[in-house]
């Protein structure tokens, strides 16, 4: 369903997606398109290293996975801090800094080396872990900017009026990290 943004009175856009600040937003508040709009840019920031760097002999795994999260990593995960991800979503975002990470340290599939090897090599956390701390660091200084402020408004705030679909809600992937931190002994 388009979205009219009404200013003075007056209808200036009906659109159901538009870009804001360097991010797409979407009236239904997905963020599919803004994820395949980021790997696109941290595809292109990964390219543009291919040759001085990623296929650099003289470099260090070190000091590449390094950059990588200085460049390719910021790229990819531009105002991740506002996002409501869900499972499908943080596990395109993993597979995606996987198979890059496998290409940096030159390691295929058959070598049979499991992710947490190479995550553990490059010294980055999962992509959960990332998304979950962006997100953890953002709602610190949305809480301690206050709630007369608009973050504050918007994060402390409910719905009057509205419905939803019958059945039950998809879960958010900070709805089941919850009840996997807590199902852990």
């Amino acid at each position: 369903m388009p979205v009219e943004i009404i200013i003075n009175n007056q209808a200036l856009v009906k659109c159901t997606d538009f870009g804001y600040l360097g991010s797409t937003v979407s009236s239904n508040a997905r963020i599919d398109k803004e994820i395949c709009y980021r790997i696109g840019n941290a595809s292109a920031a990964f390219g543009k290293l291919q040759d001085r760097l990623w296929k650099n002999r003289h470099v260090s795994v070190r000091v590449k996975c390094k950059v990588y999260r200085a460049v390719v990593l910021t790229a990819l995960l531009y105002g991740a801090e506002t996002w409501t991800v869900y499972r499908a979503q943080v596990q395109r975002l993993h597979a995606y800094m996987m198979r890059q990470l496998r290409a940096i340290q030159n390691v295929t599939w058959q070598d049979k080396v499991t992710n947490k090897e190479i995550l553990e090599r490059a010294g980055l956390p999962s992509m959960a872990d990332i998304l979950i701390e962006k997100g953890l660091r953002w709602l610190g200084h949305v809480h301690r900017m206050g709630q007369e402020r608009l973050p504050g408004r918007l994060l402390y705030s409910q719905l009057c009026v509205g419905n939803r679909n019958q059945g039950r809600p998809k879960l958010r992937f900070k709805d089941v990290w919850r009840t996997a931190i807590k199902s852990k002994p």
